[in-house]
This record gives C-alpha cells, structure tokens and sequence, in this order.
C-alpha cells in the first residue's frame, strides 16, 4: 500500500500540536531542568504516538510512510561535514535576524537546561538531541516529505521547511530551522533515506548543546562580523561540496554547484499551497490549514514576547 496522503500527514502535525498543548499545561508546575526535558520530549513523544496511530489506523505500513534504509558510511562522514558548514553558513543570519527582531522589542530566547555536571549534559542531549531527532525527522522529513511530494520535489522541500521552522512557534528557531529543513529536505529527496537527516539533526542540536561548554567564549562570536563572515564563508566552502558528496555517494543524483542547488528549489516551488495547473484551488485543506494555523499561532507567540 501507498504511504500516508497529504491530509493525513496534515492532521498528525495538528493533531500532535494539539496534544502538546494539553499536555503541557501540567508541565508549568514543574521546576527547574526537569521543566525543561519535558517541554522538549513531550512534542516529540506525540509526533511519534500520532504518527503511529495514523499509520495503524490507515493500514500504512510504516516503510511507505517513511524511508527508513540503511546508510553507508562514507555518505555519514559528509553528513557530518554537511552539518557543520550549516551550523557556520547560519550562524551570521540568525544573529543579524536577532538584532533585528529584538531592535523591534521581541525578546529572542532558546530555553535550555543547565549542563553543569555530566549525568545533565546526557540528558540534555537525550531529551534536547536525541529525541527530536527521530521525532520530528519521522512526521516532517518522512510522512510529511513523503505525502507531498507528487507535486513537485523542490514544492515539497519547501513545504516541509517551512510548516518544520513555523511549528517551534518561536521566532528564534525560524531563520536555521528554516535553512536547515530545505538542507535536510532535499538530502531525503535526493537519497531516499531519513536516516540520513535524523543523524544531522542528531548533530546540529548535540552542537547546540556542547559548543558553548566546548567553547567559553562561543557566545561573543556575535560581536565581531569580521568572525561571523569569516564562519560564513568556511561554511558555505564546506557545505556545498559535502552536500553533493553525500549525495552522490549515498547513490543519488546531486546537483554540481551552488547555483544548481537553489535552482532545484525554484523548481514548482511557487505552487506551496495551490495547484498552479488550471484554476487556482487549494491542493490540500488540510495542508493549508497547518500552514495558517502554525503562522497565527507564531505571530501570537511573536507579539506576547515583545508585549512582555
């Protein structure tokens, strides 16, 4: 049997968020890191719940709904590589869109857990890395990617990007969520494989996590642009010949260059939410619906965080 339809993969995002903020009301009684852990796993432990019970209900076998293969291991070394020229390229755009948006009284904040003793840092990473990991790369990179994609590759790359960096409802988490999700989009398409993505997401969120123990000094990187363009540049120099390479040796076919690279993303990529061939309808209410209801919930979020 086919995977899961476009509506159906719809309805698990909404329906996942809806759990998530039933679950969480128990959640503001909780103190300390342990608030923490929970606000992380709680979103993905209904990604998973939902997504299975869509694919039992529907009679969808779990390898339809998502490409789940096995990996080999050169393609993983330029995963790693992938991921880190991203984690550079990003670092500069998200640091200008925090200024920005905190020039404008939005308060721009990522809530970690305190990472000050060993058993922390590995429930951090469990909690913060690991979990979302397969969580969010089964719903948005497999069922999603998968259900969407007769319309077009590159409409569906998009797709997934944005409904995956509105769905953190935080704008902090919109500029490299957004990046990253085409990145991670357009690995999945090219290779066939979300293993692929679950291990840089693995990665770009265990970075987020261990660089500034790593490093004490990580965070006054946004004050010199002279450093940030400089991990920009090594970035961009790193990313795109890994991203071809993984690619490539994962046995797809990747585009030669940086410029062949965007262009695979104008491809249909005007039609996200309507069929472009005749008369302008939505392809999916559902669909649209997510998208309409994930941008309100952000603008909302948005404007309490420069209210308070």
């Amino acid at each position: 049997m086919n995977g899961l339809k476009t509506d159906d993969s719809s309805k698990i995002i909404l329906i996942s968020i809806g759990l998530q903020v039933i679950l969480s009301l128990p959640v503001y009684s909780l103190q300390g890191d342990l608030k923490v852990y929970a606000a992380y796993f709680i979103p993905q432990l209904t990604f998973l719940a939902t997504l299975g019970f869509f694919l039992k209900t529907r009679k969808v076998r779990f390898l339809s709904a998502v490409p789940f293969k096995k990996i080999k291991l050169l393609p993983v070394l330029f995963a790693i590589l992938v991921t880190a020229g991203l984690y550079c390229q990003n670092t500069i755009l998200d640091v200008f869109f925090t200024r920005l948006m905190e020039r404008i009284g939005v308060k721009m904040e990522v809530i970690l857990p305190s990472e000050d003793t060993p058993l922390k840092i590995f429930l951090a990473i469990v909690f913060l890395a690991v979990s979302p990991a397969l969580g969010e790369e089964f719903v948005f990179r497999g069922a999603l990617l998968s259900s969407v994609k007769d319309g077009g590759s590159s409409r569906a790359a998009v797709i997934t990007a944005a409904v995956f960096a509105l769905s953190h409802l935080n704008p902090a988490q919109l500029v490299h969520q957004f990046i990253m999700g085409l990145v991670l989009a357009y690995i999945v398409i090219k290779t066939g494989n979300v293993v692929y993505g679950i291990i840089m997401h693995f990665l770009n969120n265990a970075a987020a996590l261990t660089l500034p123990l790593l490093f004490p000094g990580y965070y006054s990187i946004a004050d010199s642009y002279i450093v940030l363009a400089a991990l920009c540049a090594a970035g961009v120099l790193v990313l795109y010949p890994a991203l071809y390479g993984l690619v490539k040796f994962s046995g797809g076919e990747a585009e030669k260059g940086v410029m062949e690279f965007f262009r695979f993303f104008g491809k249909n990529s005007r039609s996200v939410c309507y069929n472009i061939e005749g008369e302008k309808r939505p392809r999916s209410f559902w669909l649209s619906a997510l998208i309409g209801a994930l941008s309100v919930a952000l603008i909302i979020n948005t404007a309490l965080l420069a209210y308070n």
